[in-house]
């Protein structure tokens, strides 16, 4: 159809047999026998095609060169050894720290009538918390 005419154009019509078979023709058993067969060892495509594809700097990418994995996890491998040697430095205000905080847990400035106080404020409200949860599982 032509578009604003409205007209229709007509299919050409070829008659099958004024068709003719020569030597050169392909053979319709050639023309549909599968011969791409992709295999699992190969890649689709060469590994710079895929680089090109995809953005090989995007930071959503997954596969990485082995040099680069490597480069980076190197890196990983000194902070984590800067973090650690950080750990071993110690201040004596950090030994201060640590000391007085020994200390405190040592030193407990409750009594046992106050913990056990405590304790049974906790299993009560665990017991009310218990209770409610049965109460709303049989209204629904």
């Amino acid at each position: 159809m032509i578009p604003g005419l409205g007209q229709d154009i007509p299919w050409p019509f070829q008659d099958p047999e004024k068709f003719d078979d020569n030597d050169v023709d392909t053979l319709r058993i050639t023309v549909d026998e599968v011969t791409d067969r992709p295999y699992l060892l190969q890649p689709p495509m060469p590994t710079s095609v895929v680089d090109e594809l995809r953005n090989k700097y995007s930071r959503f990418r997954k596969r990485h060169e082995p040099e680069y994995i490597a480069a980076k996890e190197a890196a990983f491998g000194q902070t984590d050894r800067k973090k650690l040697l950080g750990k071993l430095v110690t201040t004596p205000s950090m030994e201060l720290q640590e000391r007085n905080r020994l200390e405190r847990a040592a030193t407990s400035n409750l009594t046992e009538e106050q913990l056990a106080a405590i304790g049974k404020v906790m299993a009560e409200a665990r017991t009310t918390a218990v209770q409610e949860v049965k109460e709303a599982a049989a209204q629904s």
